[in-house]
């Protein structure tokens, strides 16, 4: 969460770059109201966004401005399309090959079957994928369905998917905004 101290900070910066930016006004209230506007974010982040809109921004930046360089940083570091789908290849190949040690019944050292452990590291791939991968699948056992059935040379599926993954990124991000603002609870989504 962006810090009361840091956002004062800023805006004590853009009044001396500034000098009629908020001349009436108290600067603590400013501060409080950025602080709710900006409240999901961390310091590091406002204060990055906040330097890249001194650079660019020729008005004084608003919280509006300082949301928007956020979001293209965290866009540039996310993952391309075709990191993703090679991300997905690679975990249905392992869970292809997990899935096949479902039915086994031997004993391991840790005490479980090869079976159990076998579900166990395939829950555990799913639960390290990407939102956006888990998004694309649907489910854990649609994961499954899909790593038994996968062919990685199919160009007509990874022409699907880089198409589809878009719109998921953009989906996600509207749900984070949902939750965010308290529109629905995380249960309301569950559910849809």
């Amino acid at each position: 969460m962006a810090s009361r101290q840091k956002i004062t900070d800023m805006i004590g910066v853009i009044r001396a770059i500034y000098p009629y930016y908020a001349k009436d006004g108290l600067i603590s209230i400013t501060a409080k109201t950025w602080e709710v506007v900006l409240a999901k974010y961390t310091d590091k982040e406002v204060g990055v966004a906040f330097e890249l809109c001194l650079q660019t921004c020729k008005m004084p930046p608003t919280p509006a401005d300082i949301i928007e360089k956020i979001n293209a940083v965290n866009k540039a570091l996310a993952p391309t399309g075709e990191e993703l789908w090679k991300r997905l290849v690679e975990t249905l190949k392992e869970c292809a090959e997990l899935y096949d040690r479902f039915g086994f019944t031997a004993i391991e050292k840790n005490g479980l079957s090869q079976g159990k452990n076998a579900r166990n590291k395939t829950e555990k791939i799913w639960d390290n994928l990407p939102n956006e991968l888990k998004e694309y699948c649907g489910g854990y056992g649609e994961m499954m369905r899909m790593a038994n059935n996968f062919d990685p040379s199919d160009t007509f599926e990874r022409n699907r998917f880089l198409k589809r993954i878009a719109t998921i990124e953009q989906t996600i991000e509207y749900k984070g905004l949902a939750l965010s603002s308290g529109m629905v609870s995380e249960n309301n989504l569950l559910e849809r």
